[in-house]
């Protein structure tokens, strides 16, 4: 499931900072001119589901759009408004929220502090 982010508002800006090509090219070049040197990179699976919000969203589903497993399974038969809708909160990241990557890079920055890394101050994208 993805929320639609271009009809939400966000009072701050929601995007998270991320490297620029000059960074990467300086990145792989140094390592391409370095004897003997190594390149690993990972990626962080599903990293913006489950980030903890401090601001809920909120959205509606028309019934049309939940399986009739789903409204059995769960009892949500009688939780639809007059025009058919179901009411959601949204009390963690997922796809689609305007600022999903800013509170997933934020919660990044609390989990790697404690181990030493930090993200440089005047270079966005390196740490």
């Amino acid at each position: 499931m993805c929320v639609g982010g271009d009809k939400l508002t966000y009072p701050e800006s929601p995007s998270s900072p991320a490297a620029g090509m000059t960074e990467v090219k300086l990145l792989l070049n140094s390592t391409i001119s370095t004897e003997g040197a190594r390149f690993a990179t990972c990626d962080i699976k599903d990293f913006y589901l489950n980030t903890p919000m401090d601001r809920f969203e909120y959205i509606k589903i028309h019934r049309r759009q939940i399986p009739a497993e789903i409204i059995l399974e769960y009892n949500l038969h009688n939780k639809f408004d007059a025009q058919g809708y179901l009411y959601f909160e949204i009390m963690k990241g997922m796809y689609g929220l305007k600022q999903a990557g800013l509170i997933a890079w934020e919660q990044l920055v609390r989990n790697l502090a404690p181990h030493g890394y930090h993200p440089v101050t005047y270079t966005t994208g390196l740490w």
